[in-house]
């Protein structure tokens, strides 16, 4: 499987499978993971099992649960920038995309709108650094971003504009 963009989440059970995304490449079996593809990073959050990374002529066994994060840079071999443990709590956080929910707890509003905006085509805006940095939690739907909009407003006290496939935050 070859990821191009964006985000993919899989859950491997009897068979061996290779993907591929940027130049990492990995094998896994008996697995649960996401991979995303966020500007130069490749992000790996391992749930679940064992993955080989394969590099050059060696192969690296990374384990679960964890995230790691890879350059994506040109070159055929991928380094490992950072990784660290994930938490049960964090896992379920990172899985609700595959259950169209998302589930934001104590995020920066600016954190929640860049969640949202990966999988809308209407996409939200904040015209006020002040509400950038404002928290928010809860569970919401990820294709029903006008009652996001309307929970953000009411939850944070700002006003909405609803144009053509934007939704504007501001006070």
């Amino acid at each position: 499987m070859q990821v191009a963009d964006g985000r993919i989440g899989m859950e491997i059970r009897r068979n061996q499978t290779w993907i591929s995304a940027g130049a990492l490449k990995l094998v896994g079996k008996n697995t649960n993971f996401d991979i995303k593809l966020q500007g130069e990073t490749i992000i790996l959050s391992l749930y679940a099992g064992t993955i080989n990374w394969l590099r050059e002529i060696q192969h690296h066994a990374i384990t679960s649960p964890q995230v790691f994060h890879f350059s994506n840079s040109k070159s055929d071999t991928p380094e490992l920038i950072k990784s660290h443990p994930l938490t049960g709590d964090a896992s379920l956080v990172q899985q609700a995309w595959r259950n169209g929910q998302i589930i934001l707890n104590n995020s920066t509003l600016q954190a929640a709108v860049e969640e949202f905006n990966q999988y809308s085509d209407t996409q939200c805006l904040i015209s006020s650094n002040s509400l950038n940095q404002r928290k928010i939690s809860g569970s919401f739907d990820l294709l029903k971003i006008k009652d996001f909009a309307q929970a953000v407003s009411f939850l944070l006290g700002c006003k909405t504009k609803y144009e053509k496939r934007k939704i504007l935050f501001y006070v």
